[in-house]
């Protein structure tokens, strides 16, 4: 927790020290292995981060949610064909799961396929109808889709409700599209993050 606490906040090297720390500690640990994956990734370290997932998925060809970060991390390196497969696999691994959904939904976005990318999206509409379903990951969507400003409207939203994943804010690539907009600087600032923007709120 201490290593998710210095990733959250930027302080990356510190956060890498404790991932590799918890490695040794836990070398057999499926969850020590996808940390390390994961402060790669928001460390925009795609490359090891890729190495990472790609052993994780080895381990644990059946952790679902190895698959979908890992998609995560493909999108953001570019390698979209290959992200559509791994989220393909996640969203079968947890079927009927708006998580998975949503990110097959982004990456099919990122690799053009975007009739496919709507159609996830509807699905995932149509899910929060009875379940919840996080307007992190439908931001994530949006912006996939070129929506920015639906994609930072959802963001408010999951500020306002404290959606669980804001957390990520300051330091998921995924979200780096939008760190020139002043509505998202102003959210950060609103969030009391340390990796806002220094200025008045806009």
């Amino acid at each position: 927790w201490l290593k998710t606490l210095y990733l959250q906040t930027g302080r990356f090297d510190e956060a890498l020290k404790q991932a590799r720390r918890l490695l040794d500690i836990a070398p057999d640990s499926m969850m020590s292995l996808h940390f390390l994956a994961w402060t790669h990734h928001c460390s925009r370290r795609l490359e090891d981060s890729v190495s990472v997932h790609r052993q994780l998925i080895k381990d644990a060809p059946h952790y679902a949610f190895g698959r979908l970060s890992f998609s995560w991390t493909l999108r953001c390196a570019g390698e979209f064909e290959e992200a559509v497969a791994q989220a393909r696999k996640g969203a079968e691994l947890a079927p009927d799961n708006p998580l998975y959904l949503s990110g097959l939904a982004a990456a099919e976005a990122g690799a053009g396929r975007l009739a496919e990318a709507r159609r996830a999206l509807g699905e995932i509409v149509e899910m929060s109808a009875a379940r919840y379903v996080s307007p992190y990951m439908l931001a994530i969507v949006y912006l996939a889709l070129g929506e920015r400003g639906r994609a930072l409207d959802q963001l408010e939203r999951a500020f306002a409700i404290r959606d669980v994943w804001v957390v990520w804010l300051g330091v998921e690539p995924q979200f780096d599209p939008l760190r020139s907009d002043a509505r998202f600087a102003d959210l950060l600032r609103r969030m009391n993050h340390p990796l806002a923007p220094k200025g008045s709120r806009q």
